[in-house]
């Protein structure tokens, strides 16, 4: 997403995650991964075809298991409006990041107030608002056909889909129903915070972003364990100019030191059952 991430920030804290992942499921079949990180040199200010990390998979029958691994295939990321009147304990969101969260009322304020303002200025900006449209999949059979983008679907979906109320040209359209419908959603789903964690990291090089996602990943799962759901809220960590000042805004305060950089916001709370995100196959990933 070149408009919203354009140096790849969050593609690097997803293989971060990745790798995490693939750590604690070696482990637990008596295998111990070794991770060379960036073996041909970090690729700035954009990827390249250098690899991100090369393993080694280490028959070890000491390799130590990892608690974590139970909440893999039950993670989720619950892009749904939470409860909030259902407050999260201090002790469970200490639990899931122990030294950068709150629970706080004023903080979370600021917080919504940040991110609110950075969707509306996503949305209002034409090129990165329709980064994300073009990767909109409404309705089960756009889904199937290609589960690797932004699904909208279910009951309400499918009705507005086959009325002809909602469709990729609608929700690029400012002027049209379905896109002030699509950022009332958004102000809902994303105005519902209880309580927020977040990951700073020294500085942002190519490491940093994948310990960032090394760590967002088990507090995912740390999550998962103790009945709380999680969502990102990116908007404005983003690194397109028209955000800049919520940059600053959001970095200042999470309490973030000179040349440190917040990887990672994330919104916690109790919410729906979801079911996982449409992917595609593994095997489409692969290559001989």
């Amino acid at each position: 997403m070149p408009e919203t991430d354009p140096f790849e920030r969050q593609i690097i804290i997803g293989f971060g995650a990745f790798l995490e992942i693939a750590r604690i499921a070696a482990a637990e079949r008596g295998v111990r991964m070794e991770i060379i990180p960036f073996p041909d040199g970090e690729p700035q200010p954009r990827l390249d075809t250098r690899p991100i990390a090369r393993l080694r998979f280490i028959p070890d029958p000491a390799t130590p298991r990892d608690p974590l691994f139970a909440a893999i295939t039950k993670r989720r990321t619950t892009r749904e409006v939470y409860n909030l009147s259902r407050p999260v304990p201090d002790s469970i969101a200490r639990q899931i990041s122990d030294a950068t969260y709150t629970t706080d009322p004023k903080r979370i304020a600021a917080i919504r107030a940040i991110t609110m303002a950075g969707i509306k200025t996503e949305q209002m900006t034409p090129r990165t608002n329709m980064e994300s449209v073009r990767l909109i999949r409404i309705g089960h059979d756009q889904v199937d056909a290609n589960p690797d983008g932004i699904s909208l679907t279910g009951p309400l979906m499918e009705a507005l889909k086959l009325t002809g109320q909602l469709d990729q040209e609608a929700l690029g359209d400012p002027a049209s129903s379905s896109f002030q419908t699509g950022i009332d959603m958004m102000q809902d789903i994303y105005g519902s915070i209880p309580a927020a964690v977040w990951i700073i990291t020294p500085g942002n090089s190519r490491l940093d972003q994948l310990e960032a996602g090394r760590r967002h990943v088990r507090a995912n799962l740390r999550a998962t364990m103790l009945g709380v759901a999680m969502h990102p809220l990116s908007q404005s960590l983003q690194e397109y100019h028209e955000v800049a000042g919520l940059f600053k805004n959001v970095h200042d305060l999470l309490g973030a030191k000179p040349g440190e950089r917040v990887q990672m916001l994330v919104r916690i709370g109790y919410g729906p059952q979801v079911d996982p995100a449409p992917r595609w196959p593994m095997e489409t990933h692969l290559s001989a």
